[in-house]
């Protein structure tokens, strides 16, 4: 029986999944906190208000639960149980906002789940009514959750599998406890926060505008890729369009790897191994095949086609979902090749989805 399918054999201690659960449902709502003052800036009062009530819940319930006391070692389905509650609870609480938007129930759920599992998918036929407060709670959404979700698969899930002998194998903790979980999570934390901050930068050198370079941050650097415009990125300057998948690719490598190098570390990460130089590979190899496709329908010049290419390959390798045409209209070669690309997705201990690069090596 492998360690894997042992640990799920002991039973789930309720009190473990309680105090973690509230600890991390504590976190997400101080991170929820951040919404509540931009729509009160705006004078978005209504959302504001049923905002600050959701966060609110969170915070105090979470702390309320995190004062349990409980073994610092926690058993890998503990974890399961863990993820699913706060995911859970997070996306009921997040819909409540959207539902003071004046959008229904079911669709204001799909919007919540869509954005803290960074999925990017919505619901809704334009985004480009909808206020400010209202896309900045989106792009909030989908960038703390691809947090999470790096942070929870890096620090407490991934350290038993392979991938924790690739990307986290520099990383000096005890990856089995709470207190080695928080140092992956810090990691993760730190690089998230400062690839974010330089991705607003470059965008808001792009031209724009300062709100729409935070939104597309934010939604690149998770890789989940919520819009603000109803075309995608269609409407866009080339340039534009590519800084914005530039950032979006940023996203889709490891975040320990990149906290690593940011603190001067680089001889021991693992930033440049064969993960990395296969991603890029993957990024190139789908690139050209795209162009190829493209030119054989002859849909538009080289220089459209190569920008269509270049664009949609890192969109599909990093899985943000990011476009600048429309896909249904592709080869169906176009389409087979972007399917695969988006079933590899990006490096483990990024934002991206897929199987991940180092699964496929």
């Amino acid at each position: 029986m492998s360690a894997t399918n042992r640990t799920l054999i002991y039973a789930v201690r309720a009190r473990v999944v309680l105090k973690y659960g509230g600890q991390l449902l504590f976190v997400a709502g101080l991170f929820s906190i951040v919404p509540v003052f931009v729509t009160l800036a705006l004078k978005e009062w209504r959302v504001g208000i049923f905002s600050a009530a959701g966060a609110g819940v969170m915070t105090i319930g979470g702390g309320l639960l995190a004062r349990i006391r409980a073994t610092e070692r926690v058993q890998q389905n503990e974890l399961l149980d863990i993820t699913a509650l706060v995911f859970l609870t997070s996306s009921f609480n997040s819909t409540i906002p959207f539902v003071a938007q004046g959008i229904a129930f079911e669709d204001a759920l799909f919007e919540s789940v869509s954005a803290l599992t960074t999925t990017g998918l919505s619901t809704l036929e334009s985004v480009e009514v909808m206020g400010s407060g209202f896309l900045f709670r989106r792009a909030w959404l989908q960038w703390s959750g691809g947090l999470g979700f790096v942070a929870l698969s890096l620090a407490l899930i991934a350290p038993a599998g392979v991938a924790a002998r690739t990307s986290l194998q520099n990383v000096e903790s005890d990856a089995g406890t709470i207190s080695g979980a928080r140092q992956h999570a810090r990691f993760a934390a730190i690089a998230y926060a400062g690839l974010t901050v330089a991705g607003f930068a470059v965008l808001a050198l792009t031209g724009v505008g300062l709100r729409d370079a935070l939104l597309y941050a934010l939604a690149g650097i998770s890789t989940g890729g919520f819009g603000v415009r109803d075309d995608s990125l269609a409407s866009l300057a080339a340039h534009q369009q590519l800084a914005i998948q530039l950032v979006s690719t940023l996203g889709a490598l490891s975040l320990v790897a990149w906290h690593l190098l940011f603190s001067g570390r680089r001889r021991r990460t693992t930033m440049f191994d064969e993960e990395f130089f296969t991603f890029g590979a993957l990024c190139f190899v789908v690139f050209v095949s795209l162009f190829l496709f493209l030119q054989a329908e002859r849909i538009d010049s080289v220089t459209e086609d190569l920008q269509t290419a270049a664009v949609l390959a890192l969109s599909a390798q990093s899985t943000t979902g990011f476009a600048s045409t429309d896909v249904g209209e592709l080869p169906g070669g176009a389409k087979a090749v972007l399917c695969a690309s988006m079933l590899v997705g990006g490096e483990f201990g990024s934002t991206a989805g897929g199987m991940k690069v180092v699964r496929l090596l």
